[in-house]
């Protein structure tokens, strides 16, 4: 479960870290029967993702893995970009979306009314060229890591209740285009440490297992911790290449099959 850099567009499904998983699962355990099913979605937020995730439970699955972040780190910023949007509007709607009530009377409102208190002014879809204050910056990028560890921590428990286990990856970047005067920017949209802190914070709250894949990159590319993993691993900021989908694979592995083999009936 992810965005695009999980879905592995530009490449066949086959080359995708989801089904080199599989592989890799498969050969560790021969005569054991193993599906993956690669639910990544290209330009999913994390509550994209989160729906998805609660509908991939109807096909009962033993584990989920979710490698996501990115997509919440930079469209929030992006969005408030538009006339339509502004820092405070989109806080305004995230606080309102987690409260159940306003849910509730979401789903009970005709849609006629609904669709009638959603009209936008006919400008609303262009750029706002007045420039976005740092604290608005701010704001948005708090939010956007608010909601991402939120929507990862509700399918890990979710998916428990459930009797599933997930696996949360954290999702990596280029660091040849993420060096390090470059990081958390919201315009070159280098967020590691942000994406870094999703990740463990949803393990942190929900129990879940958590697997450092920026740390596999720079160790395949160094040999050690302190490698650089750039240009062979990432063909832009987050896509992997064909390389970085095979070693975030591998990098995985070990932690899938265990939760898998502990998930088995005796």
């Amino acid at each position: 479960l992810g965005e695009s850099s999980a879905h592995g567009s530009y490449y066949p499904l086959e080359s995708t870290f989801a089904a080199r998983l599989g592989d890799n699962l498969s050969a560790r355990n021969p005569g054991q029967k193993i599906r993956v099913i690669n639910a990544g979605v290209g330009a999913a937020l994390s509550d994209g993702i989160a729906h998805y995730g609660f509908e991939s439970l109807q096909y009962q699955p033993d584990l989920l893995v979710l490698y996501l972040g990115n997509n919440d780190m930079s469209h929030f910023v992006a969005m408030a970009g538009f006339r339509g949007f502004s820092a405070r509007s989109i806080k305004l709607r995230y606080l309102l979306d987690r409260l159940r009530i306003v849910r509730v009377l979401n789903d009970l409102l005709p849609q006629g009314l609904l669709d009638r208190f959603a009209g936008a002014p006919p400008d609303s879809g262009y750029l706002d060229l007045e420039e976005m204050s740092a604290n608005d910056r701010s704001l948005l990028l708090t939010l956007a890591e608010a909601n991402a560890t939120q929507n990862i921590e509700r399918v890990v428990r979710r998916a428990n209740q459930q009797g599933a286990q997930v696996l949360i990856a954290v999702q990596a970047q280029n660091q040849d285009i993420c060096p390090a005067d470059r990081l958390e920017d919201s315009s070159s949209g280098c967020f590691p440490e942000t994406l870094r802190r999703i990740a463990i914070e949803a393990g942190r709250r929900s129990g879940a297992t958590v697997v450092d894949v920026p740390a596999a990159l720079r160790h395949h590319a160094g040999g050690q911790l302190t490698g650089i993993a750039g240009a062979e691993y990432f063909y832009d900021t987050v896509h992997p290449t064909l390389l970085g989908h095979a070693v975030i694979a591998r990098s995985l592995t070990p932690q899938a099959e265990d939760l898998l083999l502990g998930n088995q009936a005796p």
